[in-house]
């Protein structure tokens, strides 16, 4: 019927159906592995305001919410060439591509004749 084991994790007796059981409750299965699996806690310097605090994740780099959220606003300046005029502009965003408005729209209107003029070819 039932077969005694010794509980793994708080040492007590009990009584199993199946012969791999080896915690007497998920209680004591869930921190049996807690306890094997923790990882320990390090001491880091924020990026921010280079503030010391403590975590058990290994690629955090923010002491807070508040100081994530700075360093993510104020994003590194690139220098990037218009795809357009072919001039310098400064820009914060990886996907910018245009100096300004001006420029994007008179692109999109030649990428959309050239598309339209290769259509209708395309159709004749």
């Amino acid at each position: 019927m039932g077969i005694s084991f010794r509980c793994k994790y708080c040492q007590k007796f009990f009584i199993a159906l199946l012969a791999k059981t080896k915690y007497c409750s998920e209680k004591c299965r869930r921190e049996y592995y807690y306890k094997k699996n923790r990882v320990p806690i390090i001491t880091k310097k924020c990026k921010v305001c280079g503030k010391v605090f403590k975590t058990n994740i290994k690629i955090k780099i923010f002491c807070n919410r508040l100081c994530k959220n700075v360093y993510h606003r104020q994003g590194v300046i690139k220098i990037k060439n218009c795809l357009f005029c072919n001039k310098q502009f400064e820009c914060t965003n990886n996907t910018k591509k245009y100096c300004n408005i001006i420029c994007y729209t008179k692109a999109k209107r030649l990428r959309e004749r050239s598309n339209y003029v290769s259509d209708t070819r395309r159709n004749n």
